[in-house]
């Protein structure tokens, strides 16, 4: 076998021409084909954009936690025109609003106006008002004086200033007002909580409808003569029953306005029981004008007034 003829059997040759395409000589040309290259070059153009379009710097400056949408807000504006409406005390205003739009960014401003009406005093306190009306109409209380400016809202505090300012009560304790009308009532009030009870009468007078004391009553002093709005003049006979501590009860006859007493004296009724009493006073007789008869008892602990019993007279000529 070794000496077989290799003329006989040629060694082919497997070495390709040089003008056939590399791809049939079994290996790949170390340059990629142009459409892969194509490709490859949109890839990277997407990437590209892609990443500005997520890194773009617009000229804003962004902080983190910072709300960049932009917001469209209605504004309105308001224009108010006053036209001032007197009822009693208080002034309305009428408003009209005009809208309009503009656009703002991220933040809108609104601007509230709030008016501020003072209601009339419906307080119950004493009050500092004049008045202008006739005076008559107020010349069967006892209290205020006529002449002063100190008026009343409310019953009961027209009542507690009778006490503490007219009487001269230390300090008062008044219960609940009770109606016999439309316009006045009574209540009552005491010095003491435990002490004796007085019975104020009161009633709206005046065009104000302000309250005024009429006089006052208790059931350990009764006033037989004078009578009530009686015009009186000196000598002043004063009668009635009366139970007090050693049966003694004070006597005043006051003047509208006046601190000084016209007759200061006693009466002697009953220590322990109800008695009469009778006693005659001369004054200086003021020969017109009004006043009040005042009868009223001392308290034995302290020496403070503890009830009274006040009439309305007339100084006649």
């Amino acid at each position: 076998m070794s000496d077989y003829p290799t003329s006989q059997y040629p060694v082919p040759d497997f070495t390709p021409p040089d003008d056939e395409p590399p791809q049939r000589r079994g290996y790949w040309s170390s340059t990629p084909p142009w459409y892969v290259m194509m490709v490859a070059a949109i890839l990277i153009v997407m990437l590209a954009i892609l990443l500005i379009l997520l890194f773009r710097d617009d000229g804003t400056e962004t902080t983190a936690g910072e709300d960049t949408t932009t917001s469209i807000t209605q504004t309105t504006v308001e224009t108010t025109a006053t036209v001032p409406t007197t009822t009693g005390s208080s002034t309305t205003s009428s408003s009209t609003t005009e809208p309009s739009s503009s656009t703002t960014t991220s933040t809108s401003t609104s601007t509230s106006t709030t008016s501020t009406t003072t209601p009339p005093s419906t307080s119950s306190t004493s009050s500092s008002t004049s008045t202008t009306v006739d005076p008559a109409v107020f010349e069967t209380a006892v209290w205020p004086w006529i002449e002063s400016t100190t008026r009343y809202d409310d019953p009961v505090e027209a009542a507690k200033g009778f006490a503490l300012d007219f009487l001269g009560f230390d300090q008062v304790f008044a219960g609940q007002y009770v109606a016999g009308d439309s316009r006045s009532g009574e209540l009552e009030i005491r010095q003491f909580r435990a002490g004796p009870t007085t019975t104020v009468f009161v009633r709206q007078l005046g065009p104000d409808d302000t309250w005024w004391v009429l006089g006052s009553a208790t059931e350990n002093i009764r006033i037989d003569e004078p009578d009530a709005l009686a015009e009186i003049d000196s000598p002043l006979t004063v009668s009635g029953e009366s139970v007090a501590f050693e049966a003694v009860v004070n006597v005043e006859l006051r003047v509208d306005g006046s601190t000084t007493p016209l007759v200061d004296g006693i009466v002697m009724g009953g220590g322990t029981e109800l008695l009469p009493f009778e006693e005659t006073f001369t004054f200086d007789d003021p020969d017109e004008g009004r006043g009040a008869l005042v009868l009223f008892t001392i308290s034995a602990r302290d020496g403070e007034i503890q009830e009274a019993s006040v009439l309305r007279v007339v100084f006649g000529s």
